[in-house]
């Protein structure tokens, strides 16, 4: 219900020591950050969860991915960290700084610089928060991917066309390498990906946290996988739905297809650019090219 003004600031200072100043001025007459005042924010998770979550915390999008799933993102979100809460709620996890200490994790990860493996990172920033015993709970998380997880299979849909696509390249003998953000442990990434209809086996490797060191958007997260099995990006195609987090790809020489209707485009990239279409497009592509 408050006003939002905006002015501008001319100041012989740098940008950093100015908004820094101006900072100390509010916080003298009262004024708190975000962060302080946050996780005391009293709310009923399972109602207003979604609008905390647009509320308080960063915009990433880094969880979803909709190239081969469909995914009511939003939805999706509310029942993943709905499901995460209650499970936590048997070791008395406060819920608004379990979700806050989450995102921290995936903003580090996101941030990762190549020396050591994104599960590491999650790990090392929910202890800071918790401190070392919170490691003992890894198990009682990982116990929310086999079981619970399940559950956020009913915010997807379902693309007909993902397995015989999946299924031509395999007859072509073409390596399959699911590259998806490598924010989840394995079986997470293995349990969406079944949702589509296909399995692990369709894969000869499949990213995620304990076998990343790089996000994306960072280039190095396809210059590891590159790295790894020796491949040639010149020959190598990158299929993906996000038109930031994806066409990143194009920095390591590789080429890319946007494919797709739950295409992520928060920075209003001219699709144009890029090979695009529907799946059957893109099958008709693949074989015209094969």
């Amino acid at each position: 219900g408050k006003t939002i003004t905006h002015e501008i600031i001319v100041t012989n200072r740098e940008p950093k020591a100015e908004i820094a100043s101006r900072i100390k001025a509010k916080e003298k007459v009262g004024y708190k950050h975000l962060r302080d005042v946050k996780d005391n924010v009293e709310l009923p998770v399972e109602e207003e969860l979604l609008s905390y979550l647009n509320k308080y915390l960063p915009d990433y999008r880094t969880t979803a991915d909709g190239t081969l799933l469909p995914m009511d993102y939003e939805k999706f979100m509310k029942m993943y960290f709905k499901g995460l809460v209650k499970k936590a709620s048997i070791r008395n996890y406060e819920p608004n700084k379990l979700i806050d200490s989450v995102w921290k994790g995936t903003y580090a990860m996101v941030k990762n610089d190549g020396s050591k493996l994104n599960e590491e990172v999650f790990w090392d920033v929910f202890k800071s928060i918790y401190g070392e015993e919170a490691l003992k709970d890894k198990e009682l998380f990982d116990s929310y991917y086999y079981n619970e997880f399940k559950e956020c299979k009913v915010c997807c849909g379902f693309e007909e066309k993902v397995k015989e696509i999946i299924d031509f390249l395999k007859s072509k003998g073409v390596k399959l390498i699911l590259a998806t953000n490598p924010l989840f442990p394995l079986h997470a990434q293995e349990e969406r990906l079944s949702w589509t209809g296909a399995s692990k086996e369709d894969f000869s490797y499949i990213t995620s946290y304990s076998n990343s060191s790089f996000c994306k958007p960072n280039p190095s997260y396809f210059k590891e996988i590159i790295n790894k099995f020796d491949l040639d990006p010149s020959t190598t195609l990158m299929v993906g739905n996000d038109l930031i987090e994806d066409t990143a790809c194009l920095k390591e020489g590789i080429d890319i297809y946007i494919v797709g209707n739950s295409l992520l485009n928060l920075d209003k990239v001219d699709i144009n650019k890029f090979k695009h279409g529907s799946y059957e497009d893109l099958l008709n592509y693949l074989k015209e090219n094969i």
